[in-house]
Protein backbone atom coordinates (compact mmCIF):
# COMPACT_ATOMS: atom_id res chain seq x y z
CA UNK A 1 0.00 0.00 0.00
CA UNK A 2 1.00 3.59 -0.61
CA UNK A 3 1.05 4.64 3.10
CA UNK A 4 2.96 1.93 4.44
CA UNK A 5 6.08 3.64 3.41
CA UNK A 6 5.71 7.08 3.93
CA UNK A 7 2.75 6.82 7.15
CA UNK A 8 1.68 4.43 9.66
CA UNK A 9 -0.86 2.43 9.09
CA UNK A 10 -4.41 4.08 9.12
CA UNK A 11 -5.66 2.47 11.78
CA UNK A 12 -3.35 3.92 14.40
CA UNK A 13 -4.18 7.52 13.98
CA UNK A 14 -7.98 6.75 13.26
CA UNK A 15 -8.62 4.48 16.00
CA UNK A 16 -7.98 6.79 18.95
CA UNK A 17 -9.62 9.68 17.31
CA UNK A 18 -12.80 7.61 17.06
CA UNK A 19 -12.54 6.27 20.54
CA UNK A 20 -12.33 9.74 21.88
CA UNK A 21 -15.56 10.77 20.14
CA UNK A 22 -17.43 7.79 20.45
CA UNK A 23 -16.87 8.60 24.37
CA UNK A 24 -17.13 12.53 23.77
CA UNK A 25 -20.54 11.57 22.10
CA UNK A 26 -21.58 8.97 24.94
CA UNK A 27 -20.90 11.70 27.88
CA UNK A 28 -22.79 14.12 25.72
CA UNK A 29 -25.91 11.79 25.77
CA UNK A 30 -25.84 10.93 29.67
CA UNK A 31 -25.38 14.57 30.82
CA UNK A 32 -28.89 15.87 27.86
CA UNK A 33 -30.32 12.93 29.77
CA UNK A 34 -29.39 14.15 32.91
CA UNK A 35 -30.65 17.69 32.03
CA UNK A 36 -33.98 16.80 31.03
CA UNK A 37 -34.67 14.57 33.98
CA UNK A 38 -34.13 17.86 36.05
CA UNK A 39 -35.82 19.90 34.06
CA UNK A 40 -38.70 17.79 33.97
CA UNK A 41 -38.76 17.20 38.02
CA UNK A 42 -37.86 21.13 38.49
CA UNK A 43 -34.60 20.68 40.09
CA UNK A 44 -33.32 23.47 37.60
CA UNK A 45 -35.51 26.19 38.91
CA UNK A 46 -36.15 24.75 42.81
CA UNK A 47 -39.92 23.85 42.03
CA UNK A 48 -42.08 22.12 39.56
CA UNK A 49 -42.89 24.51 36.27
CA UNK A 50 -46.44 22.46 36.55
CA UNK A 51 -45.42 20.34 33.08
CA UNK A 52 -46.16 17.17 33.43
CA UNK A 53 -44.96 14.43 31.26
CA UNK A 54 -44.50 15.45 27.32
CA UNK A 55 -45.45 19.05 28.21
CA UNK A 56 -48.88 18.30 29.57
CA UNK A 57 -49.85 21.45 32.14
CA UNK A 58 -50.64 19.22 34.90
CA UNK A 59 -53.14 20.74 38.09
CA UNK A 60 -50.71 19.22 40.77
CA UNK A 61 -53.35 19.79 43.37
CA UNK A 62 -56.15 17.86 42.00
CA UNK A 63 -53.77 14.59 41.02
CA UNK A 64 -52.83 14.84 44.79
CA UNK A 65 -56.14 14.80 46.44
CA UNK A 66 -57.32 11.87 43.44
CA UNK A 67 -56.24 8.71 44.57
CA UNK A 68 -54.75 6.74 41.89
CA UNK A 69 -54.97 3.26 40.78
CA UNK A 70 -52.16 2.05 42.67
CA UNK A 71 -53.23 3.91 45.89
CA UNK A 72 -56.73 2.41 45.87
CA UNK A 73 -55.29 -1.50 45.09
CA UNK A 74 -53.22 -1.08 48.52
CA UNK A 75 -55.63 0.64 50.25
CA UNK A 76 -57.96 -2.37 49.76
CA UNK A 77 -55.02 -4.91 49.85
CA UNK A 78 -53.70 -3.24 53.37
CA UNK A 79 -57.38 -3.82 54.41
CA UNK A 80 -57.98 -7.03 53.43
CA UNK A 81 -54.65 -8.27 55.18
CA UNK A 82 -55.65 -6.69 58.28
CA UNK A 83 -58.77 -8.89 58.24
CA UNK A 84 -57.02 -12.20 57.24
CA UNK A 85 -54.64 -11.11 60.35
CA UNK A 86 -57.30 -11.10 62.97
CA UNK A 87 -59.15 -13.94 61.67
CA UNK A 88 -55.79 -16.23 61.38
CA UNK A 89 -55.12 -14.69 65.17
CA UNK A 90 -58.44 -15.58 66.38
CA UNK A 91 -58.08 -19.53 65.27
CA UNK A 92 -54.86 -19.22 66.74
CA UNK A 93 -56.37 -18.29 69.89
CA UNK A 94 -58.97 -20.93 69.80
CA UNK A 95 -56.76 -23.59 68.90
CA UNK A 96 -54.45 -22.54 71.84
CA UNK A 97 -57.33 -22.94 73.85
CA UNK A 98 -58.42 -26.44 72.55
CA UNK A 99 -54.52 -27.66 73.15
CA UNK A 100 -54.33 -26.04 76.34
CA UNK A 101 -58.04 -28.15 77.37
CA UNK A 102 -56.92 -31.66 75.20
CA UNK A 103 -54.13 -31.52 77.93
CA UNK A 104 -56.06 -30.61 80.70
CA UNK A 105 -58.50 -33.57 79.95
CA UNK A 106 -55.78 -36.04 79.67
CA UNK A 107 -53.78 -35.04 82.48
CA UNK A 108 -57.19 -35.44 84.74
CA UNK A 109 -57.84 -38.98 82.86
CA UNK A 110 -54.38 -39.81 84.15
CA UNK A 111 -54.94 -38.64 87.59
CA UNK A 112 -58.54 -40.50 87.84
CA UNK A 113 -56.10 -43.79 86.98
CA UNK A 114 -53.78 -43.35 89.51
CA UNK A 115 -56.64 -42.63 92.09
CA UNK A 116 -58.29 -45.64 91.47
Amino acid sequence: MWWSSYWPEPWMFFGPIMFLLMVAGIAGMILMARRETMRRSGAETGAGDGLGPAGRNVNTRQCKDRPTGFELYREEMTRRLDQEHREFQESMGYLRMAKARAEFDLSMAERRTQLS
